[in-house]
């Protein structure tokens, strides 16, 4: 039987990762516990609908960047000079 296709954090570390150890379902590429995670995750997001996309996380303390502002037509940019 194969091995689950997951993978699993490694200690505290955000950067290490190792194979899950578990074997795969019968029928699954996944072991029981990652093919729940896996179909709760679908559901959720047909359910619910996709989220909107952010702009990357940035490190601890940093502020995000300020979006663009739209411009409209009352914008003074877009208004014709006379």
């Amino acid at each position: 039987m194969p091995r689950c296709l997951s993978y699993i954090r490694v200690g505290i570390s955000a950067e290490g990762w190792a194979r899950c150890a578990r074997r795969a379902a019968e029928g699954s590429r996944f072991c029981r516990f990652h093919e729940d995670a896996v179909n709760g995750v679908v559901l959720g997001l047909w359910v619910n609908g996709f989220p909107e996309r952010s702009t990357a996380r940035t490190g601890p303390g940093t502020k995000d960047k300020q979006a663009p502002q739209r411009q409209t037509a009352e914008s003074p940019a877009n208004l014709d000079s006379a």
